[in-house]
């Protein structure tokens, strides 16, 4: 039996609304949510290389612990420390983002620098 997701709903928005979405609420609550393990943080496969995934809420996040991810939890992000170590560690190991994927592994894949810039842009907002 899994746990209720009161963030359900977001997983029938597209994946531009997901990211808008993402930018949007890590900067109201200040972090971001990865999934790790006890050998690190999480890296799917895709075209483009090495991709981190990332998601706005816990819950989101914990929506993908199962099957081979089973023993991963997931992990917050504070976005001063994303901004000012995962962004530019990232980038130095060609490592892209998956911004808030949903169970079908639909989302925007970008540069680190990328959603850095979207988050530095809706800061001035």
């Amino acid at each position: 039996m899994s746990n209720p997701n009161p963030y359900q709903h977001l997983e029938q928005l597209d994946s531009q609304e997901r990211y808008e979405y993402l930018v949007e609420t890590a900067l109201e609550q200040q972090e971001i949510w990865i999934l790790s393990d006890n050998k690190g943080f999480v890296l799917l496969n895709s075209e483009d290389g090495d991709c981190l995934p990332i998601w706005p809420h816990k819950e989101c996040a914990q929506q993908w612990v199962h099957g081979d991810w089973k023993a991963c939890e997931p992990q917050s992000i504070d976005l001063n420390a994303w901004q000012t170590r995962w962004v530019p560690g990232l980038t130095e190991d060609q490592v892209v983002v998956a911004v808030f994927p949903n169970r079908q592994e639909e989302a925007i894949v970008v540069n680190p620098s990328d959603i850095d810039d979207d988050l530095s842009n809706a800061m001035s907002f």
